[in-house]
C-alpha cells in the first residue's frame, strides 16, 4: 500500500500541469511515507545488494530472530521471544503510523486534488 500510494504521488508530482499547492502536498506526504518505509525496510528497489551497507531495518531484525528461533532444536528462550515481540510491536507501531497517514494526510491530499478538479489517489 505504501509503495502504491507513493508511486501515485510521484506521478502526480512529476506532471507539468499540476499546481504548486498540489505538488507541495504530494512532496510532503511522500516524505512522511518515506520515513515509515525507511523504518520498516531498506527503501527502494534492490536488484543487487552486494556491498549494501545499510542499518538493519525492522523486517530484517524480526526475520533474523525468527530464523534463530525456528532453527533451534529446543524451545525458544525467553529472551528470544521477548526480542521477537519487541520487533513485532515496533513494526505494528509503524503500520499504525502508516494507517494514520493514509487516513488523514492522504485524505487531505485528496481534498486538495478534488478542489483542483483532479482525480484522487486510490489506496
Amino acid at each position: 500500500r505504501l509503495r502504491s500510494v507513493r508511486s501515485q504521488l510521484q506521478a502526480w508530482r512529476d506532471r507539468p500541469d499540476i499546481g504548486s499547492a498540489e505538488s507541495e502536498a504530494a512532496t510532503a506526504l511522500m516524505e512522511r511515507l518515506d520515513e515509515v518505509e525507511s523504518e520498516l525496510i531498506v527503501p527502494g528497489d534492490h536488484t543487487d545488494t552486494f556491498g549494501l551497507n545499510e542499518r538493519a531495518r525492522l523486517n530484517e531484525k524480526l526475520s533474523s530472530v525468527i530464523s534463530i528461533i525456528s532453527s533451534a532444536d529446543s524451545r525458544p528462550t525467553t529472551q528470544a521471544i521477548a526480542v521477537a515481540e519487541q520487533y513485532s510491536a515496533e513494526i505494528d507501531q509503524q503500520l499504525e503510523i502508516l494507517d494514520g497517514l493514509l487516513d488523514s494526510e492522504l485524505e487531505s491530499f485528496n481534498e486538495i486534488m478534488k478542489a483542483a478538479d483532479l482525480p484522487a489517489i486510490n489506496v
